[in-house]
């Protein structure tokens, strides 16, 4: 079966429903926090419209667990954080260093945050449900296509829902919050150590690019941690832990070991400071 007509058929299947009244409906949700009455058809329309715009019409059981968890833990994740800042604040994001392409998955590559306000209208993709909504939307879809069809994946796919139903939310949350007080914060250039006395002709240690002994670094660290605002992680491309992370105080009840977010440091004579930040991920991601 194509994922076009697995979700059609589901769609067929809700108009035949009293959605929060059904016998049947209220079955399918997995996610007791969104009950059918806040589960509106619109919004499982334009889930299921994300999820075929991002895998086309492929065979429904060529969908594997790790390309859905790819989609859900890093498309859905960056997409929803981008439009979030984009729409309430200025975004403080270090681009992301891969693409679908790059990653031989399916689908598109992520998308940076639009300035454009007609080009986020005209864009299905950025009109997206909130995280719950969003997956409990999808556990309906999957749980229906278990009970429904012959695809042996459905269980697996319900797995990786039921693995993110926290862990997804509070990603985004996490990496929101931590871009909105990076902003906020000013950047890098609040920072002593990093400034120059240019009047005098000198050169700090922490200058970019002139071949002092600090400059920055790049890369997705996976937090193994936490002490206070001190953080400890591990840069997943060195391979070497980073200690310690002097994170924003507003942002330190928020952090939990083995989500990944990805960070531009400076090392300091008090610890690496964040000049900028990219998005947060829950935890396993692929990045």
């Amino acid at each position: 079966m194509r994922l076009t007509e697995a979700t059609t058929r589901f769609i067929d299947f809700l108009q035949s429903q009293e959605i929060g009244s059904s016998s049947q409906f209220p079955d399918l949700m997995r996610n007791e926090e969104v009950t059918p009455e806040a589960l509106s058809r619109e919004q499982i329309e334009t889930s299921l419209n994300l999820l075929t715009a991002y895998f086309s019409d492929v065979d429904f059981a060529d969908i594997a667990t790790a390309q859905l968890r790819d989609f859900l833990a890093r498309w859905y994740v960056e997409e929803a954080t981008a439009n979030f800042t984009s729409l309430y604040g200025r975004p403080s994001v270090v681009a992301p260093a891969h693409n679908n392409a790059e990653r031989g998955g399916q689908g598109r590559p992520p998308v940076q945050a639009s300035e454009n306000q007609s080009d986020f209208e005209n864009n299905d993709s950025r009109i997206l449900p909130d995280a719950k909504t969003f997956l409990a939307a999808l556990g309906a879809f999957f749980q229906w296509t278990k009970q429904n069809t012959n695809n042996e994946e459905s269980p697996d796919h319900l797995t990786i829902l039921d693995e993110l139903q926290e862990t997804l939310p509070h990603a985004i949350t996490l990496g929101v919050a931590l871009s909105q007080a990076v902003t906020n914060r000013g950047g890098a250039f609040l920072f002593p150590e990093f400034l120059t006395s240019f009047e005098a002709g000198g050169h700090s240690e922490y200058d970019i690019g002139t071949g002092g002994e600090a400059s920055p670094c790049e890369s997705y660290f996976r937090i193994v941690k936490i002490e206070e605002n001190e953080v400890e992680a591990e840069d997943l491309l060195l391979e070497e832990n980073v200690a310690p992370i002097l994170f924003p105080e507003i942002v330190v009840p928020l952090l939990k070991e083995n989500y990944i977010i990805n960070l531009e440091l400076l090392p300091t004579q008090n610890g690496w400071q964040i000049l900028q930040c990219g998005f947060a991920y829950p935890p396993n991601t692929e990045v």
